[in-house]
């Protein structure tokens, strides 16, 4: 629900900050490691602005320099990341 909400409330064409401080998205956060893995799903079904999210619960960045600001790379990224770490199968 929180998910549904932020996708469809957050703002459009806004920089990552306004993005990740909406409340759903900070409602998600505040969910704590455990939702590690949906997030990684939602990220696996399509692009998502979810790594602020991810970084946040995990402390994690496995986004290089070199690729940063690639979504599309970065969500590779991530979703290596979470397969490594047993997130995702």
């Amino acid at each position: 629900e929180l998910v549904e909400t932020w996708e469809r409330d957050r703002p459009r064409g806004a920089d990552v900050a306004a993005l990740v401080i909406h409340h759903a998205y900070q409602r998600i956060i505040a969910k704590g490691p455990r939702v590690i893995s949906l997030i990684l799903e939602e990220l696996e079904k399509k692009p998502g602005h979810w790594f602020w999210a991810l970084h946040v619960l995990t402390g994690a960045n496995p986004v290089p320099p070199e690729i940063q600001g690639n979504i599309a790379e970065m969500r590779k990224a991530w979703l290596a990341w979470g397969r490594e770490h047993g997130y995702r199968p």
